[in-house]
């Protein structure tokens, strides 16, 4: 609703005070920006506005391949008959986002390894108590370890046509066999857009590894997300 005030000036005569109304208008309504993603690779550009999923998950921080159980040790699951298992006190909390498109969905996921101490827990997961936390600006480091041994706090990107910027989930890999040595992805801007929301953007450039090793490197990349404070109306993430 517009606000009038009156502006009074003095003269010498008294008689004679003009008035003059001065039209306050109400400040204007926060840029609505979409969710979006563009990069190239091999030449040709990907984009997309289309926010096929966003999810978080739960899983070990630094986890090993043993022959059975150990005291102090959760176990997460088996492969190849031995328990993948981490240490009780923490959990490496990841949050994901996935844009859709014709050619393959292309998804971001961070990861980063949390004491309970510094967790809630709503259900059966557990979520940090302030994920901003994880999303600060600046370079993130990249996972690459990404769903095996959970020990590097980042950013993991997959593409489906061509892979993803680690080893791919439960393959327990040398990590050195997929380095991101040239390669970055830098938080540009965090900026909290009102009480319930984040807006993040970020710029990248990375390989990307199949299932045999092929690297495809991805270059020209930007990103703009949303983080809500609330999630599924179990917790709040800040």
């Amino acid at each position: 609703m517009a606000v009038a005030f009156t502006i009074c000036f003095t003269s010498c005569k008294k008689d004679n005070v003009p008035e003059i109304e001065t039209e306050v208008k109400p400040d204007p309504e926060p840029v609505i920006l979409p969710d979006s993603i563009y990069f190239e690779v091999n030449g040709t550009s990907y984009t997309s506005k289309d926010v096929w999923s966003v999810g978080m998950g739960n899983s070990g921080v630094r986890l090993k391949l043993l022959d059975g159980p150990v005291e102090n040790m959760k176990d997460w699951g088996t492969i190849d008959g031995k328990i993948y298992s981490s240490p009780v006190d923490s959990i490496y909390f990841h949050y994901k986002k996935s844009f859709g498109g014709s050619a393959g969905n292309a998804t971001l996921s961070f990861g980063k390894g949390f004491h309970v101490r510094d967790m809630v827990k709503a259900g059966s997961m557990w979520y940090p108590k302030d994920i901003r936390k994880m999303l600060d600006k600046g370079k993130q480091d990249f996972a690459v370890d990404f769903q095996n041994i959970n020990a590097i706090d980042g950013v993991c990107f997959s593409f489906d046509p061509f892979g993803e910027s680690g080893m791919g989930e439960f393959n327990f890999k040398d990590v050195s066999d997929f380095p991101q040595d040239d390669s970055h992805f830098e938080i540009m801007k965090k900026e909290q857009v009102d009480s319930d929301r984040y807006r993040i953007e970020a710029e990248f450039e990375l390989n990307l590894y199949d299932a045999e090793g092929k690297k495809t490197r991805l270059t020209n990349g930007f990103v703009r997300f949303s983080v809500y404070k609330r999630w599924w109306g179990m917790v709040d993430l800040f």
